[in-house]
């Protein structure tokens, strides 16, 4: 998984599918053959959006409690490239989205045990921007 921050948002997803509890999400897609975790998350992004970013660093990895999958998330910043969606058989939209944005679109995950990765949200916490109240 690919957590690409920029602006103080960060980059999200709405696929077309649930996948397998959540649509919105952040950028995330299968390692290939031959392939580490790493060169996953930076193809998946420009296949994705368009962008060019590189891994600033790992944030860590579990098993996802929903779909089982090992899951490697990534903090990515904005290296080149212009927003947009290119895949439009996965996803519908894309979009830059503050903290508050963020919760909003996987309010679901706190439905689910341990569904919130809490590296990831304790991150985001401090990096995104929140709305103006």
């Amino acid at each position: 998984m690919a957590i690409v921050v920029q602006n103080g948002k960060a980059l999200m997803t709405h696929r077309r599918y649930k996948e397998p509890a959540f649509q919105w999400n952040f950028v995330s897609g299968e390692v290939e053959v031959g392939e580490t975790p790493e060169e996953a998350a930076i193809r998946e992004v420009r296949e994705e959006t368009a962008l060019e970013v590189v891994i600033e660093h790992r944030l860590g990895d579990r098993i996802q409690p929903v779909s089982k999958r090992h899951m490697h998330y990534f903090i990515c910043n904005v290296v080149g490239g212009w927003l947009d969606l290119v895949d439009h058989e996965e996803n519908t939209e894309v979009a830059w989205c503050t903290l508050d944005k963020v919760y909003e679109h996987i309010q679901e995950l706190a439905q689910i045990p341990d569904g919130m990765y809490k590296p990831l949200f304790e991150y985001l916490d401090r990096v995104l921007t929140k709305a103006p109240v």
